[in-house]
């Protein structure tokens, strides 16, 4: 738990006590998002001579375009956090002809938006967010470069910039993996005894590579992890930290696993775009058309394992309560993350096969020593909106409740039956579509419940009630703010909502 942050900005050139303590912190957060993928015994490597290459190894993504990024005067990138843990980098040709590589395709774009931007108007907004930086993929790594090196030890460090605005494209290669990139890896894979992959993204990539080349032993994701990014890398890399971050997505197979994927966002009419996927979104698809993905949403491997069980369950307003008892069973020191999973009953609404209902993650846990968390499932917040009635609603029936590390892997603990309907919530149907929408429906899914599990009766008459009222707030309670609102034309109000002042000559 991360208290008393002091984030008031100084205009000082000092480095303060807050500043450093704010860098540890930002450590300790990159280090906990940090998830492993794949590992075959491989990782931890002990610091030592290692090959590094690859976008991310210099020009290390720490954060999104847009509102995501931040400009901060001290930030660590992954070579400079693996050679302040003790590595030596023995590809500086490599990673100096990149830099260069860089620096040029940078100035490139930035020319090119220059002439963009000049005479902009508000209708070409989307034309040029839709045309991100793409970062340069690194010129073929040769036999001299291996030779140099003189390791048997690689990390390749793949990067994809991400950010507001615009949705990453499939011919730019900014979901899957460039030729050049491909022919780099099976390269290293094949050369080195040890090969690490790491993902720099701020979202989910093509991994099916990893069944097509041979040879590589790790694959960690990355993400955007912020200024003290590199050194969490060194921390996770190394084993001083054991790795316990998650999925919050499901990583596909194969873009073409992704329902409506061709038909979003600049892949389809950008002007006119349809949520035809209705509530199954990520994991809630995969899940419910049995749908077998790369990485499954929750997932993440450890350098120990973990025991998960049930301690305790009782019955809490209109839920359960869950005490589980996690017992580290390696030999390393590390932290799990217990999650809970509710199926609902198969009723009329068509809903998802199960959801993510709570979850938590341990302190430190030497090996053998164990840990008990608790876990509150409320089903209020569960309910499902029924179009019909314009209602959020419980449908009467068993709702099973699972426990595990990811969502494919789970045990059934306990089972909560409503006797009957539960009305949560009543609400008012608003901005109604002008076209109908046929949105992806789910067949009936079967998921048995097993026989002795411990049970708990809820009533629908102890749930508690919400009617929502449709009033148009207020724009300002202030006179002022009114008669200068009412001033502005439709134009102005546009370029107001669309952040036109962003750009040069806007006021």
């Amino acid at each position: 738990m991360i208290n008393n942050v002091d984030t008031k900005a100084t205009l000082i050139n000092e480095i303060t006590r807050r500043e450093l303590d704010n860098r540890r912190i930002a450590r300790a957060a990159a280090v906990e998002g940090i998830v492993l993928l794949k590992n075959n015994g491989v990782l931890p490597i002990a610091p030592g001579k290692i090959a590094l290459y690859g976008a991310g190894a210099e020009k290390t993504i720490k954060g999104g375009t847009g509102s995501g990024e931040v400009n901060e005067r001290y930030s660590v990138n992954i070579r400079q956090g693996l050679e302040d843990a003790g590595y030596t980098v023995a590809t500086g040709s490599w990673l100096k002809d990149y830099i260069d590589e860089f620096n040029k395709a940078e100035t490139d774009y930035g020319e090119m938006m220059s002439q963009k931007i000049k005479g902009f108007n508000v209708n070409q907004i989307l034309n040029i967010l839709s045309d991100p930086f793409i970062y340069p993929f690194g010129r073929l790594i040769t036999d001299e470069d291996i030779a140099k090196s003189d390791t048997d030890t690689c990390i390749y460090v793949v990067a994809r910039q991400s950010g507001e605005g615009v949705d990453k494209s499939l011919d730019k290669h900014e979901y899957t993996l460039a030729d050049s990139e491909l022919a780099n890896i099976e390269k290293v894979a094949k050369s080195y005894k040890k090969t690490v992959v790491v993902i720099n993204s701020g979202s989910s990539m093509d991994t099916s590579f990893l069944g097509k080349i041979e040879g590589i032993d790790a694959l960690v994701f990355f993400c955007q992890q912020g200024c003290e990014g590199g050194n969490a890398l060194a921390d996770i890399l190394s084993g001083k930290v054991c790795p316990s971050g998650r999925l919050t997505d499901t990583w596909a197979k194969s873009y073409d696993d992704i329902p409506f994927g061709k038909e979003y966002s600049a892949m389809g009419d950008p002007l006119e775009g349809y949520y035809k996927e209705g509530i199954f979104v990520g994991y809630r698809y995969f899940d419910t058309f049995g749908k077998e993905p790369a990485f499954p949403f929750g997932f993440g491997l450890s350098y120990t394992s973990f025991d998960i069980s049930l301690q305790k369950a009782k019955k809490l307003g209109t839920g359960v309560q869950l005490t589980a008892k996690v017992v580290n069973k390696g030999s390393v020191v590390g932290k799990e993350v217990v999650q809970v999973y509710v199926r609902p009953p198969r009723g009329e609404l068509g809903r998802e096969f199960q959801m993510l209902a709570a979850f938590a993650k341990t302190g430190d846990l030497q090996p053998g020593k164990q840990e008990e968390v608790s876990l509150d499932i409320d089903l209020a917040s569960l309910g499902a909106y029924d179009e019909k009635t314009a209602e959020t609603v419980l449908e009467a029936g068993e709702y099973l409740v699972l426990v595990g590390k990811n969502s494919r892997d789970l045990e059934p603990w306990v089972v909560l039956k409503l006797d009957k309907k539960a009305v949560i919530a009543k609400h008012e149907h608003a901005l109604v579509p002008d076209k109908p929408i046929e949105e992806l429906k789910a067949g009936h899914v079967e998921s048995a419940i097993p026989a002795g599990l411990q049970s708990f009766e809820l009533s629908a008459s102890d749930f508690p009630f919400i009617q929502h009222k449709y009033v148009a707030p207020d724009r300002s309670g202030d006179e002022r703010v009114k008669q200068f609102l009412g001033k502005l034309s439709v134009n102005d109000c546009i370029e107001i909502i669309v952040g036109a002042g962003m750009f040069p000559g806007k006021k």
